[in-house]
């Protein structure tokens, strides 16, 4: 059977830091190299698509390819500002497994920045090899998506201490206990870093929810079903890009 006319052609990216331009010549890293030579057994005219992962993305063809080494040459560039209203997803640290696969779809729908903390009810913690895996999970996210900007991802000793990285934000939390629904949340004219709480399995503490009433952060309920930590997490980042009809670059 013949294929469709209309099925997209893959595109193969990597990610190279630094900022380049048309014209500019590329020498690629070996870890580059190893998955256009190794993996994807690329050869010179083939072309690929180059990420800065900070919001620059490139077109690019391969100039050269031997046995050591290889070379990309910048054919198109474009740069994507960053969306007015950035998201960041506060979220308790749960496993390491439902942390993972939480990273990745959060990084393919776009979000910002993902924070996470040690919850007083949490009953896992976050060591920092295993917060640079997350990092690697978002990084192949970014491949597989072409989102042009990796999330930044940070662990925090709390609630408050996470809270406190950005004085600037608006805050809101989601409770499934809560009478107010997200849908009377939206404001369309928001604009600056929108930052929203989620808690482990167990649910948030009594200090940890006398601390968000104190800063007057309210809460709001997704659905009426009981979600799991990472489902309400990835629910709530989908739910404020639609809800803002703003996706990802």
């Amino acid at each position: 059977m013949p294929k469709s006319k209309n099925v997209a052609a893959q595109v193969w990216r990597v990610f190279i830091p630094g900022s380049y331009e048309v014209g500019d010549i590329i020498e690629c890293d070996s870890e580059t190299f190893h998955f256009l030579h190794r993996v994807l057994r690329k050869k010179t005219s083939d072309k690929v698509e180059v990420l800065n992962t900070q919001g620059l993305v490139a077109k690019a063809v391969i100039t050269k390819a031997t046995a050591r080494e290889m070379s990309l040459e910048v054919i198109d560039c474009k740069r994507f500002p960053r969306a007015e209203l950035q998201v960041t997803a506060i979220q308790a640290v749960i496993s390491f497994d439902a942390m993972s696969w939480m990273v990745e779809k959060l990084t393919e729908m776009g979000v910002d920045h993902i924070h996470f903390y040690d919850a007083d009810r949490g009953q896992h913690k976050l060591e920092e090899k295993k917060l640079e895996k997350l990092r690697r999970v978002s990084l192949q996210a970014l491949r597989q998506c072409g989102n042009p900007y990796l999330p930044e991802i940070k662990i925090f000793t709390s609630l408050d201490a996470a809270m406190e990285h950005d004085l600037s934000a608006h805050y809101l939390y989601f409770d499934e206990t809560s009478d107010r629904n997200f849908s009377s949340f939206f404001d369309h004219s928001l604009k600056g870093n929108l930052s929203y709480v989620i808690g482990p399995e167990s649910s948030l503490s009594k200090e940890e929810r006398t601390l968000l009433e104190e800063k007057n952060i309210t809460a709001y309920r997704l659905i009426d079903n009981v979600l799991r930590a990472e489902t309400a997490c990835i629910a709530a980042c989908a739910t404020i890009r639609v809800g803002f009809y703003q996706k990802a670059p």
